[in-house]
């Protein structure tokens, strides 16, 4: 996999106005069909998809928490989908998850973090982690499904088959027969093609190829994140900033290792992006560039989206030394 996962040289980290760093960046954005608009180095070498899966576990919980005759709340299928920063607003929706199913934090086995967001200082605990509130999901689902929440990390527990079915059916392709490893958090994860996870994204905006029986969920879903993008991220998050400047207009979600994932329904497209080497630092000059390319951006949320677009090295003193910029 790693011999293939060949990209673009397209980002270009200056230091005194000379190069001194280089990142590779794989990318493809295709519409529900699969029809494709842009491809990038490799699109058909597997990438694991990490948190960018989140919003198809929301989907699942929300889809069975309707025929057990529960109404999530919105906010609540956002923080399912999310990797928050562990502010004190998610914090409260991830309390409120958990009282759903019984649970307290100390049943979450997604393991302990400190807040990410800058000026906040607390110890670390998993209700912090940016997993927490898929973990809170995933307990949930574990009450309305009537099983055990002990393990519901392994592969085989009845939570991760069912979100997996609806991924399945969602991304088009039998997930469980991908490559498989373990995310951050301990929960199984899967790797799909750079194509194959733009086209799910592409089927989970728009609906078109998502199953009659998935539609209500997965709608429900894709409308909570675009109205709380603050719940999806948090103060200065990408997926946040991304989603306020398009209101309506665009589903984003990061996955960790540089993974990103979006969709413009009103374009009719969905991208999936992979930066090479893993480094984060190079994923929002990518997406912005990428998706300003693609038309998805307007002149306002463009503005709105300026500090991603050439971000500054800063050094210790905190004084801009260089820029990380793409030169697609």
């Amino acid at each position: 996999m790693v011999a293939e996962l060949f990209g673009k040289p397209l980002i270009e980290v200056r230091r005194g106005g000379y190069l001194e760093s280089v990142h590779q960046v794989a990318a493809c954005a295709c519409n529900a069909e699969g029809e494709i608009k842009l491809a990038l180095g490799s699109v058909d070498t597997p990438v694991f998809v990490r948190s960018a899966v989140k919003p198809m576990i929301a989907a699942t919980v929300a889809a069975v928490a309707a025929q057990a005759g529960y109404a999530l709340e919105s906010d609540e299928l956002a923080l399912i989908a999310a990797s928050h920063f562990g502010e004190a607003e998610h914090v409260a929706v991830v309390e409120r998850l958990l009282a759903r199913s019984g649970s307290d934090e100390s049943h979450l086995l997604c393991g302990a973090a400190r807040p990410r967001h800058a000026g906040q200082v607390s110890t670390a605990r998993p209700i912090y982690n940016n997993c927490s509130g898929k973990h809170a999901g995933l307990l949930f689902l574990c009450k309305l499904l009537g099983v055990s929440s002990k393990q519901y990390l392994l592969p085989g527990h009845p939570v991760n088959k069912a979100w997996m079915a609806l991924a399945s059916r969602v991304y088009g392709v039998d997930v469980q027969a991908a490559p498989q490893g373990v995310d951050g958090c301990g929960l199984p994860i899967f790797a799909l093609s750079l194509h194959t996870q733009a086209q799910g994204y592409a089927r989970f905006s728009t609906l078109r190829g998502v199953a009659e029986s998935d539609r209500e969920a997965v709608a429900a879903v894709a409308q909570a994140m675009m109205e709380h993008p603050r719940l999806v991220g948090g103060a200065g998050h990408l997926d946040t900033k991304l989603m306020a400047a398009e209101p309506g207009g665009l589903l984003a979600k990061i996955g960790a290792e540089g993974v990103h994932c979006s969709a413009s329904p009103a374009h009719d497209f969905a991208l999936a992006l992979k930066i090479i080497d893993g480094n984060e630092r190079a994923r929002p000059p990518a997406v912005v560039a990428v998706l300003q390319s693609l038309g998805a951006l307007s002149p306002r949320a463009l503005d709105a989206l300026a500090e991603f677009i050439a971000p500054p090295i800063r050094n210790l003193a905190g004084l801009p030394v260089g820029d990380i910029r793409c030169i697609l």
